[in-house]
């Protein structure tokens, strides 16, 4: 027949207490350090790699009374401690006990414990339970004091399960902030359809969103506006952690690519809260920045065309054409109507009327001319066009009658 006492910690304070007329110092008794099983949100956790732990014993039961009554161990009697039932409630008895083993490095009863294992044959007195590694995805927890209750002849048997309070830390979650923007050859900011590849490089160890191993690249394509990388998971204190961003050189010709490098380094620390947090920094050429950002400019073509071959903007549509409704075509008028203007021109280029519209068309213009010199040039041209009619006339009348 055994009975088991199993203590819930609040304070890491004394886990279990026992109240007898005799006792023996029977090797009959056994700890187990059981961490918690559930993170902070009530969710079952595999608490087997929370940690190790390290036992010593550190008081024996004053003859002749109940085990709650303890004179110091050999190893601590130079401890200076008083271990009375006011002393073994608080919470300050085994953070000094601990101090003294550390500082006088006293040799434990039993090292690197790992959770859930079980050390057994132990006689009835008071130890101490002391913390030695932790993982860094769970809560640490401060040393604590266990009492082994008696073993009294007939068999039974003790077994006390310290349970410290420890869960799993909750994950850091980080969305990598990359943007694109697209303007037309003046800067002013267009829409389009045109597609772009970007990569984020990490360092060998780096973890990378879902769906791509820790350490590889990962290829995007994206138009104007938020690029999706996807959510990174970090899981434990660790880093840094470096990627670095940068955009694949299109074969567009009409198009400009960035060929910026963007590195962001990322620290995953345990705060004040005791949480998992991701820092983060962004540089590019050595200075910090708040976001990765890409520039694409598109510039129309020498010919006057638009974004394709079937003219119009990016992928041929005029709505969006930086050279329609944004830019600043310099071509002349082309088709029927400059075939009849030019030939008018040539007409006229000979003639007196020709070498004043000549003069016009050479003149320089800007806001300091006025209305007068075009009238006074017009009123001239006319002047003159008439001149040359009536001349044209008598001379045509002369050789007719000649």
């Amino acid at each position: 027949m055994g009975i088991t006492t199993v203590a819930l910690l609040a304070m890491q304070t004394v886990t279990a207490f026992a109240s007898v007329e005799s006792y023996s110092q029977t090797k009959l008794g056994s700890i187990t350090i059981t961490p918690g099983d559930q993170d902070h949100k009530g969710a079952a956790v595999d608490a087997d790699e929370a940690g190790t732990y390290t036992l010593y014993r550190v008081g024996d039961v004053v003859d002749g009374s109940s085990v709650t009554e303890f004179t110091l161990a050999k190893d601590f009697a130079g401890s200076g401690v008083t271990i009375d039932r006011e002393s073994l409630n608080s919470a300050e008895l085994p953070k000094t006990l601990a101090k003294y083993a550390e500082d006088h490095s006293i040799t434990a009863l039993k090292d690197d414990i790992k959770s859930g294992e079980e050390v057994g044959e132990l006689e009835i007195g008071l130890y101490l339970v002391k913390q030695k590694t932790v993982h860094v995805a769970w809560h640490s927890f401060s040393p604590f004091l266990v009492i082994m209750p008696e073993a009294v002849e007939g068999g039974y048997e003790y077994e006390v399960k310290a349970m410290p309070k420890t869960w799993k830390l909750s994950t850091a979650k980080l969305d990598p902030p990359v943007r694109k923007v697209i303007t037309d050859q003046y800067g002013n900011s267009i829409t389009s359809d045109e597609k772009f590849e970007f990569v984020m490089t990490p360092s060998a160890d780096a973890p990378m969103p879902e769906g791509t191993a820790a350490g590889t690249p990962k290829t995007v394509t994206a138009g104007a506006g938020e690029i999706e990388f996807g959510e990174i998971s970090y899981t434990t204190v660790g880093g840094p952690y470096v990627y670095t961003f940068t955009e694949k050189a299109g074969s567009n010709a009409r198009w400009t690519y960035d060929d910026s490098v963007y590195t962001m380094t990322v620290n995953v620390i345990r705060n004040a809260e005791d949480k998992l947090e991701a820092q983060k920094t962004i540089t590019k050429n050595g200075a910090e920045v708040s976001i990765v950002e890409f520039k694409n400019s598109y510039r129309k073509s020498s010919g006057g065309g638009g974004g394709s071959s079937s003219g119009g903007g990016p992928k041929g549509d005029p709505s969006t054409d930086p050279n329609g409704p944004t830019g600043k075509p310099t071509v002349e008028p082309e088709g029927e109507v400059g075939r009849v203007l030019g030939a008018v021109r040539d007409k006229l280029a000979d003639t007196p009327v020709g070498r004043v519209l000549g003069a016009s068309r050479r003149a320089k213009t800007g806001d300091e001319s006025s209305m007068r010199t075009y009238g006074a040039v017009f009123g001239g041209a006319v002047v003159l066009l008439a001149a040359w009619g009536v001349t044209y006339k008598k001379k045509k009348r002369h050789t007719n009658e000649a």
